[in-house]
């Protein structure tokens, strides 16, 4: 486990970069915030010991926030029972504590597949595209019922998509 300081700050017009330093094996570096939501923001860092691009969930700090994470953290080790590969799901590494947020690590994917229907002008997507994007979706849901694990927020921001060509 890593403890760090989080360092939020302005960079020009409306963009936020987040600088993470953290004492320990990994020292992720300052890049982009990749998103902002309810519970926390996701950065894009660095990982200065592997020099691999990653990506840090920083869950706010309110007490609801950190049942969430803990409940998170919970199914994510249930998870580590399926191989990220096969069963078409994002790959989690660690979780670490920066004073009350819990920081969670996980493989960085490209977009999620409402950027990558909008990079196409929300003009929909072929069926020779949806059709592989829906079998690695029920694979995935399949897996995750394997180990008793119900997805309960699926939506396109929730998809992630690996590559620009699914």
């Amino acid at each position: 486990m890593l403890k760090g300081k989080i360092n939020q700050t302005a960079n020009g017009a409306n963009s936020k970069l987040l600088l993470l330093y953290f004492k320990g094996l990994s020292v992720p570096l300052k890049q982009a915030l990749l998103g902002e939501g309810a519970f926390g923001i996701v950065a894009k860092c660095r990982d200065t010991k592997t020099n691999q691009a990653i990506a840090i969930k920083v869950n706010k700090s309110r007490p609801d926030v950190q049942q969430e994470a803990k409940l998170e953290i919970f199914i994510l080790e249930q998870l580590r029972k399926l191989d990220p590969d096969t069963a078409n799901i994002v790959n989690w590494n660690v979780f670490f504590h920066d004073g009350e947020q819990v920081c969670l690590n996980f493989e960085l994917l490209d977009q999620c597949l409402w950027d990558y229907i909008g990079d196409r002008n929300n003009q929909g997507l072929p069926i020779s595209e949806v059709r592989p994007i829906l079998g690695q979706l029920t694979n995935a849901l399949s897996h995750l019922g394997s180990v008793g694990i119900v997805h309960a927020d699926l939506k396109s921001r929730n998809i992630m998509v690996g590559c620009k060509s699914p």
